[in-house]
């Protein structure tokens, strides 16, 4: 009996620490807390993945667009790891952000999405949160051009994060903004027409941006705190030992391409 019940106790140990797959087979916006075969939106997905302990995945049996002007309006944050492959998947005009990482979702990963019309501060939002990987998103028309708020990706206090292949293109703010997050990289991405900024890094130590094409950017409305308007392909502020190597920048009309 002892070498049986060691067995089932050691493989209800083990089965904890694998993660879970949830698979989105809706484009709707509901929740009715459950996710099955029979219904699991992107919602109840997120919900499930944070209540699940340790490192999920979600992905789509499905494709097209998750619409959250209908339904309940903007997502879950995530606060828990996750890697979410969301090809052919488009998040569009979330009230607020469109899709967030928060909490302890660190070393999180999403691939694959476009988020679009999102009004909050970034179609993608990142904050706080450690080594999260970004990889060939796209982040298009997010924010309010009339107030010229709202970025493409944003990662606030995230260190070690990536972005990778990623499109952002007329943000009504600057494309890809990174605050205090040491070790962050921008790599491979295409950046255009945002209002402000193409790439800008504030206070990130140890940064690298390489193989990126920042182009015709800040082409928007004034700051409305100053009344001025701003544009780099790629601005770097208070960050020490920056690697930025093989970019190009062309059509920043106020201030620099770096």
């Amino acid at each position: 009996m002892r070498p049986i019940l060691t067995t089932l106790l050691l493989c209800c140990f083990c089965g904890s620490l694998f993660s879970a797959t949830f698979t989105v087979n809706t484009l709707d916006n509901t929740n009715d807390n459950v996710c099955d075969g029979v219904h699991c939106s992107l919602r109840e997905a997120i919900n499930a993945a944070n209540a699940a302990a340790g490192a999920d995945d979600i992905v789509f049996s499905v494709a097209g667009t998750i619409d959250l002007s209908t339904g309940m309006g903007n997502l879950p944050v995530i606060t828990d790891q996750v890697s979410i492959v969301a090809l052919n998947i488009t998040i569009a005009n979330a009230p607020g952000n469109g899709i967030d990482f928060t909490g302890a979702a660190n070393n999180s990963a999403l691939s694959g999405l476009t988020v679009v019309g999102a009004q909050g501060a970034a179609g993608i939002f990142v904050n706080a949160v450690t080594g999260v990987t970004l990889t060939g998103c796209s982040a298009i028309s997010n924010g309010n051009p009339a107030t010229s708020q709202g970025g493409g990706i944003s990662l606030l206090f995230s260190a070690g994060s990536s972005i990778v292949n990623c499109t952002v293109d007329g943000n009504a703010e600057n494309g890809i903004f990174m605050l205090d997050s040491p070790g962050i990289s921008v790599s491979n991405c295409t950046v255009t027409n945002n209002s402000f900024h193409g790439i800008i890094g504030v206070g990130c130590n140890a940064i690298q941006i390489t193989n990126n094409g920042s182009n015709n950017n800040g082409t928007g409305a004034p700051v409305p705190a100053t009344g001025a308007n701003s544009s780099s392909g790629i601005l770097i502020s208070g960050c020490n030992s920056a690697i930025i190597e093989d970019n190009v920048c062309n059509g920043s009309p106020l201030e620099a391409g770096i």
